[in-house]
């Protein structure tokens, strides 16, 4: 009878480590899901948060490269209107339009007629007879030169101008 105990006891020690070491494992592999599936949501999360900046980084970035390619126009100056508006400034002042073709005919130097086709430029000429006067390139829309603008004040000197 002592060993069918001894048996019968071994038995259920094996059963009762058996189970606790099932109970244990199942714990064990219950808590282990659950930190994965914690670090997945975390990781989801990150690449949602990274994905989201990244969409935000490249749409900064496309406007900044556009405001950089943009920066020659930026920099780019023409003074014609100032120009016009401190010839106004003056007082009353008469124009007159003059083509290309006749820049030969009103005395204009070779340099002169060079410089005035750029945009933006203008220069006082003091005539031998006559007052004093700003002239400015006319260019059209697609900016070809057409002529030149003549602005003459009514009261000015060359100083003035």
């Amino acid at each position: 009878m002592g060993s069918a105990v001894a048996r019968s006891l071994n038995l259920q020690l094996v059963l009762a480590m058996t189970a606790a070491i099932v109970a244990g494992i199942t714990l064990s592999t219950a808590l282990i899901l659950q930190i994965f599936t914690a670090l997945d949501r975390r990781q989801d999360s990150r690449q949602a948060l990274v994905a989201e900046l990244n969409i935000e980084y490249r749409s900064v970035l496309a406007e900044y490269q556009r405001i950089l390619t943009d920066l020659p126009n930026r920099l780019s100056v023409n003074p014609t209107d100032a120009i016009v508006a401190a010839v106004g400034e003056l007082g009353q002042f008469e124009t007159r339009e003059i083509s290309a073709d006749d820049m030969n005919a009103q005395g204009y130097t070779r340099d002169q007629r060079r410089d005035i086709r750029r945009p933006g430029y203008a220069f006082v000429r003091t005539p031998a007879t006559g007052s004093p006067y700003v002239a400015i390139g006319r260019f059209d829309a697609a900016g070809r030169f057409e002529g030149i603008r003549q602005m003459i004040p009514a009261n000015a000197t060359p100083e003035q101008l």
